[in-house]
């Protein structure tokens, strides 16, 4: 029991009091979504999702996507495949406008129960290139996350924490650790879907050596059938 509060803190301390030496900008993001997901078989979900993602509270465009996913479950392991349309607010150089972007991805996740606990963890591969684009501009990330959501008993808004790493494949167009992701949800479920609260502090490292944060808002709503 106390090893289990022990791993809990310690995601939550990682989300609280990130460190780092770097000078630092900060921006403000909203993401707004919604999703539908369809069971296909007890081992098998097809889900669709759309979301805007602006800067400030609703401010300027940054992008908007649209993506389909097909799920394999069994157990506590899960398997997907997902492929992601994304439209792109370019608003800085000399050139902007809207670029259109594709990415494919597959996960594998595991998730274990220890008590009133329920730990997460996903292993990501993807690729994204603009359309029309040569493949040497090609984005190839992995991703790893993990995190955990406190189950308590008679309330319904559990909270969860996780930590998530962007580091670049040998073969993309930039090489090293891309950012960090620190995020703090909760999920209420209404019966035939579930509303998703969270914050989300992403801290990237620059070339220039400087960080950038983004302090993320969200709200998505997730309708299954």
């Amino acid at each position: 029991m106390k090893i289990n509060i022990y791993l809990f803190a310690c995601l939550l301390s990682l989300f609280l009091f990130p460190q780092s030496n770097q000078a630092q900008t900060t921006e403000q993001k909203t993401w707004i979504g919604a999703s539908l997901s369809y069971e296909l078989h007890p081992n098998w979900e097809a889900s669709t999702e759309i979301q805007h993602r602006s800067e400030d509270i609703l401010g300027t465009t940054d992008s908007y996507f649209g993506e389909f996913l097909l799920a394999f479950k069994k157990a506590d392991v899960q398997f997907k495949t997902g492929l992601r349309y994304i439209k792109n607010n370019d608003t800085n150089g000399a050139i902007t406008g809207i670029e259109n972007h594709l990415r494919f991805f597959l996960d594998i996740g595991y998730k274990h129960r220890l008590q009133q606990f329920q730990f997460k963890h996903r292993l990501r591969l993807q690729t994204e290139n603009e359309i029309g684009q040569i493949a040497a501009r090609r984005e190839n990330l992995w991703r790893i996350k993990t995190g955990g959501v406190l189950k308590i008993k008679n309330w319904k808004l559990d909270p969860e924490v996780s930590i998530e790493a962007f580091n670049h494949l040998p073969n993309s167009n930039a090489t090293g650790l891309q950012k960090w992701r620190y995020r703090l949800e909760t999920e209420l479920d209404l019966g035939s879907g579930k509303v998703n609260i969270s914050y989300s502090l992403d801290r990237e490292s620059l070339p220039n050596g400087l960080a950038f944060n983004s302090h993320i808002l969200g709200l998505f709503y997730r309708f299954e059938l």
